[in-house]
């Protein structure tokens, strides 16, 4: 019962599909529109919760940002993938159950469902080598200035950059 309830809530999250046809699950295919709905979701709703965060952060936030970005750095130079999903997931949830606001959270994590496993195939077929920009440096400063505004800014900016790679790798498998 326990599976058939987990898949039932990865269904209505749409992180799962059932094939009507022969009643099999799937993950729904990730096309340019589909992408673009989710970057845009995630745009409305990722910053909000970064910059909430921000008004809400103490030392203790900051000091686990900072250790778990280091984790993400070593990531990418050993290119290791895995590691620099697992680091990136924690970095940005790390700071978001911060904000204190359990309906984006909830927003954000179903989102996090659907985009994962395109995220983990995208950055696995190219490798970490395109990883190494993000703006968590930026983010993690914002965060110790108390800076919810900088942090928007800087949230907003990293998905950017890590959905435009994933739409360029979309556009090149099409």
């Amino acid at each position: 019962m326990p599976v058939r309830d987990a898949v039932r809530r990865l269904v209505a999250e749409r992180a799962l599909a059932i094939n009507p046809a022969n009643k099999r699950l799937l993950v729904p295919s990730l096309t340019a529109d589909r992408l673009e709905q989710l970057s845009l979701a995630r745009l409305w709703v990722e910053p909000e919760l970064a910059a909430r965060a921000a008004a809400r952060a103490d030392t203790g936030l900051v000091r686990q940002l900072q250790a778990i970005d280091a984790d993400l750095d070593e990531a990418l130079r050993l290119g290791d993938v895995d590691r620099y999903m697992a680091a990136n997931h924690a970095f940005h949830f790390a700071l978001y159950e911060r904000a204190d606001a359990e309906i984006l959270l909830a927003m954000a994590g179903g989102l996090w469902l659907q985009i994962g496993p395109f995220m983990r195939v995208v950055f696995g077929r190219v490798g970490a080598d395109v990883l190494v920009a993000d703006r968590h440096a930026e983010a993690i400063e914002a965060v110790k200035a108390g800076d919810a505004d900088g942090a928007r800014r800087a949230i907003a900016a990293d998905l950017s950059e890590g959905m435009d790679k994933m739409r360029l790798a979309v556009e090149a498998a099409a």
